[in-house]
This record gives C-alpha cells, structure tokens and sequence, in this order.
C-alpha cells in the first residue's frame, strides 16, 4: 500500500476553500438593504450618488418607487442631502425608499 500524497492534498484543499469563500462572499454582496444620504443626482441619465458613491438607476427603481417613494411625485423631489434607505446588487440601485430626518448610526 502506498502513502497519500500530503504534499497536493493540502494545496487542493486550500485552493477549494478559497474559491467557497469568494462565492459565499460576493452572494452575501448580491443585494444588500443599505442606509445612505443622497449626495448627487442626475436622473435623467439615470444616475443618483449616495454617501459619495456614484450608482446607476435600474429601470424598476426609476418607474416602481418603493415605500414611501409612491407619494414623491418624482425622482427629481428627492435632493442632496434626503437621507434614503436603498437596494443596491452590483452597482445598480434596485429601490429606494426617502426617510426622514439624517441617517441612522
């Protein structure tokens, strides 16, 4: 009977469990709830900066307000400065939802 081979075992096994924990991460990523302060906006090109970080405005976000967004009449009543809660998943911002007062610590 021959020995195991330790010497690739353990960098096979080292390389699986990297490759699990960057998947698990970016799925964690995906889509994330956050708490933000609007900072810039340009909707019509679909563009909003919040907390400094330039996103786009997915489709659904633009025509489907969530929350209280279905009493703002339009994207352009929210201005630097409203604090807002938003969904974002790569980059792109899937709702967005004004609240009041300054952003929640």
């Amino acid at each position: 009977m021959s020995k195991p081979n330790f010497k690739l075992a353990l960098p096979l096994a080292l390389g699986i469990l990297l490759v699990v924990g960057t998947l698990q991460t970016q799925a964690a990523r995906a889509a994330e709830r956050i708490v933000g302060q609007v900072t810039g906006s340009d909707f019509a090109r679909k563009k909003i900066e919040i907390d400094g970080v330039k996103y786009e405005m997915s489709p659904q976000a633009m025509s489907n307000p969530s929350g209280r967004m279905a009493g703002v009449r339009k994207l352009s009543d929210i201005r630097p400065g409203q604090s807002v809660i938003y969904e974002v998943d790569r980059g792109v911002i899937k709702s967005l939802t004004p609240i009041d007062g300054p952003v929640p610590e």
